[in-house]
């Protein structure tokens, strides 16, 4: 399922928000949660929801209910929170910004992540079997990860 940022976000039938970013645990290479907001960006008014209660309609995002309690996290385990201000970076230079990622429904496994350079330039997607998770802020490729989708 392909959660892009700015998405609309809907609960019980009603918009609540749009999607400003995503939890990801960096070992694991899995997302944890979402993050939403009215204004879709972050903040104090940013709610989240567990990845397992959410479904991908088309261009919506919708929470479809209340998943069963997700076991706590290590205590030396920090998530990542990725959103449009994350950088996608090959070599020392900025290749992109953060605009979205695809998970795998149900387990929340990372499997791709899509970037812009602007608003008007193409998507591009990314694999995100060995790219490098360990700098926040920063999703960081090789030379030959990315392509154009």
């Amino acid at each position: 399922m392909d959660l892009m940022f700015g998405a609309a976000v809907f609960e019980r039938g009603k918009k609540v928000g749009r999607l400003a970013g995503v939890e990801v645990d960096p070992a694991a290479r899995r997302a944890l949660k979402i993050i939403f907001s009215a204004n879709g960006r972050l903040g104090p008014g940013a709610s989240t929801r567990p990845i397992a209660a959410v479904a991908v309609e088309g261009d919506r995002v919708t929470i479809v209910g209340d998943p069963p309690p997700s076991p706590p996290m290590p205590f030396t385990l920090e998530p990542l929170l990725w959103s449009p201000g994350t950088h996608v970076v090959r070599g020392r230079e900025e290749i992109a910004r953060l605009a979205g990622v695809r998970v795998e429904e149900g387990s929340g496994k990372l499997e791709r992540a899509f970037g812009r350079r602007s608003l008007w330039s193409k998507r591009l997607e990314l694999p995100l079997d060995d790219v490098d998770l360990s700098l926040l802020g920063e999703v960081r490729v090789g030379a030959s990860h990315s392509t154009a989708a």
